[in-house]
């Protein structure tokens, strides 16, 4: 009997492990997951290079290049229409646009939704999904589909979504973000973006 209970708690155990490194428990989590920081490189000669990677946007916003960004600040969030905390998280990402678009901040919203390897009407679908789910939530700033820039997935990888990540003005990364904490909202984010915006 104690056999049988133990070796049930180590079952218990193990999936749970494995749900929240493959992010399921993080993203089913009601009151949406807890935010896990990078904290923003006070040096910037310690911040990993970006590789280039194709941004190709939806419209009514124009393809474009992480390398054409360079000399903005830029925030890749990674969402997705059906992931709850990334619902949340959006609103609060549009007034951070807002505020700061005009003075270097450029957003992207990298959507998650289709599959890994779309057929063209896979595509038109996740496309249709996306641009219908930041309208409905109120959404200004470009979005574009995972799956068509793979290498985006690559160079910026993460166990679940909202994930945010802050390049500097030289396409840098300084800052991460996993998860999203209703109560204390972007206000890491935010700061990072107005440090790195003074910086040359």
């Amino acid at each position: 009997m104690l056999l049988k209970r133990v070796l049930m708690a180590l079952l218990i155990t193990s999936v749970v492990s494995l749900a929240v490194y493959m992010g399921y428990a993080t993203i089913t989590a009601p009151d949406g997951y807890l935010a896990q920081n990078l904290p923003s490189m006070s040096n910037p000669s310690s911040r990993p290079p970006s590789a280039d990677a194709p941004l190709p946007l939806l419209g009514p916003a124009a393809p474009t290049t992480l390398a054409s960004l360079k000399g903005k600040v830029v925030i890749l969030d990674f969402w997705a229409s059906w992931c709850g905390p990334c619902r949340m998280s959006m609103p609060h990402l549009e007034k951070l646009y807002k505020k700061y678009n005009t003075k270097g901040l450029e957003v992207i919203g990298v959507s998650q939704d289709g599959p890994d390897n779309p057929s063209p009407s896979d595509t038109i679908a996740a496309e249709k999904t996306a641009v219908d789910a930041a309208k409905e939530i109120g959404i200004t700033y470009p979005i574009m589909l995972a799956s068509s820039s793979p290498s985006l997935l690559t160079t910026y990888p993460h166990d679940g979504i909202p994930a945010l990540y802050v390049l500097d003005k030289k396409g840098r990364l300084a800052y991460k973000e996993e998860g999203f904490d209703p109560e204390t909202g972007l206000t890491d984010v935010e700061a990072a973006v107005q440090k790195l915006l003074k910086e040359n």
